[in-house]
């Protein structure tokens, strides 16, 4: 078994079958992923009905996941949760009390690329930071197009 697997298991037993279908249907591999549309419509009804034990066991999950070596683990929870979870209204008013600064930080580009400046703007503020922040580096100069590290 997956160290992914396991953790879900252990974190979401109520949905033993749905994952065993997944695994089953798409295979190990792309199982994180559907895991993940599973999980995203069970989080915003937990925002929608307060249910922070819910919240809690799936966001500690989602910070889990983005520490995982395996790309599918990290990639899985960056583009089907935190991708998706940031356009639920009560779910972005309340981003920075479930995600970490470090997980904002990481997923950063691809909220910046998905919301409108003002919310991004917005959602910056909360973690202390400025949407510049997150600009791609300028070009180093040396003309080959490459970005400063």
């Amino acid at each position: 078994m997956e160290a992914w697997e396991r953790e879900a298991r252990e974190r979401f037993p109520e949905m033993a079958s749905d994952l065993d279908e997944d695994i089953a249907d798409y295979g190990v591999e792309s199982a994180p992923y559907h895991l993940w549309f599973s999980l995203l419509p069970r989080c915003e009804l937990a925002h929608e009905g307060n249910d922070e034990e819910l919240l809690q066991r799936i966001y500690a999950f989602a910070d889990w996941s983005m520490h995982q070596e395996a790309s599918a683990i990290w990639n899985s929870a960056g583009v089907c949760f935190y991708e998706h979870i940031v356009t639920h209204p009560q779910a972005f008013l309340q981003y920075h009390r479930h995600v970490s600064p470090e997980i904002f930080d990481m997923t950063s580009t691809l909220l910046r690329d998905l919301l409108n400046p003002g919310q991004f703007e917005d959602l910056c503020a909360r973690y202390g930071r400025q949407p510049a922040d997150f600009d791609p580096a300028p070009d180093s100069g040396d003309g080959d197009g490459s970005s400063v590290i």
